[in-house]
């Protein structure tokens, strides 16, 4: 899995989440035609997304997804694409999510 982002961010932020499955794939490119993102936010809500949907296809086995953060604290989500003889999944990741000290109103 390609973590192409820190692992703290401020609330509010919007989080590029991605994946590569050829990194999962010992390096042969595996293109799932289901993909699944799971998240786990800071209240222990868990969510999916999907694409085709709101996971978006960047090229052959690589998505990503934009979260915005409304909740602070940690969040974890992983990955797993299926399909065509295709079941891969990545591992938990997980970031944090703080409240500014600053007032943005």
């Amino acid at each position: 899995m390609t973590a192409a982002v820190p692992k703290v961010y401020p609330l509010k932020s919007t989080i590029t989440l991605s994946v590569d499955f050829s990194e999962i794939a010992d390096g042969s490119v595996i293109d799932p035609p289901e993909v699944n993102l799971y998240l786990l936010d800071p209240s222990q809500a868990q969510t999916v997304v999907s694409f085709p949907g709101d996971v978006i296809r960047d090229a052959a086995g690589v998505f990503h997804y934009d979260l915005v953060a409304t909740l602070y604290g940690v969040w974890t989500y992983k990955f797993q694409g299926t399909g065509n003889g295709i079941n891969a999944t990545t591992e938990d990741i997980t970031f944090e999510v703080k409240r500014s000290v600053m007032n943005m109103g």
